[in-house]
């Protein structure tokens, strides 16, 4: 059961750091765009996963 709880803990940790990452790049995403870059570039410049669709990213925010 240890084994198990140590094992939990450790992917936790890895998809919290995986998940601040897409927020991160999410934040310059919507940036660019209000920026007036469009979302094909924004995209490529932050890196944003193909799986993130920009319907997912309010712009309003």
């Amino acid at each position: 059961i240890e084994i198990g709880r140590s094992e939990g803990r450790t992917e936790g940790k890895i998809e919290g750091k995986i998940e601040g990452k897409i927020e991160g790049k999410i934040l310059v995403y919507r940036n660019l765009c209000r920026e007036g870059f469009d979302e094909k570039e924004a995209r490529r410049l932050t890196e944003l996963p193909e799986d993130v669709m920009p319907e997912d990213v309010s712009l309003e925010q």
